[in-house]
């Protein structure tokens, strides 16, 4: 009796495996969102490490991060080219600055306002 959580005399209807197939796509759906969190936490985690070098002024391992980012398929956003700016700022290197300015609008990422 399936009530008393003996499932050994339950025969599976087309129904059920109608609804088996439902839950796998559903799954599928959750993967998708997975992977894209994942991007997204580690987009997030680039931003920190370059946004962390702009306050010190470490351009060289923001530039670096930057590099990563790309090199692993990851897109850098405004933040993290405004982060990089601000890197090379402190750090004494301002025509870089212009340059990565001017690498961001090329890619078709628009300024914000720390931009």
């Amino acid at each position: 009796d399936i009530s008393d959580g003996d499932d050994s005399d339950y025969e599976f209807t087309e129904s059920d495996l109608d609804e088996s197939e439902m839950d796998e796509s559903e799954v599928d759906e959750s993967d998708d969102d997975e992977e894209v969190s994942m991007e997204e936490a580690r987009i997030e985690e680039c931003i920190g490490i370059i946004g962390e070098c702009a306050r010190t002024g470490d351009w060289r391992t923001a530039k670096a991060t930057i590099d990563t980012m790309t090199k692993e398929g990851l897109k850098p956003n405004v933040y993290a080219y405004t982060a990089l700016m601000s890197a090379y700022v402190v750090g004494g290197e301002g025509e870089q600055a212009t340059d990565v300015f001017q690498e961001m609008e090329a890619a078709g990422i628009k300024p914000n306002v720390a931009s």
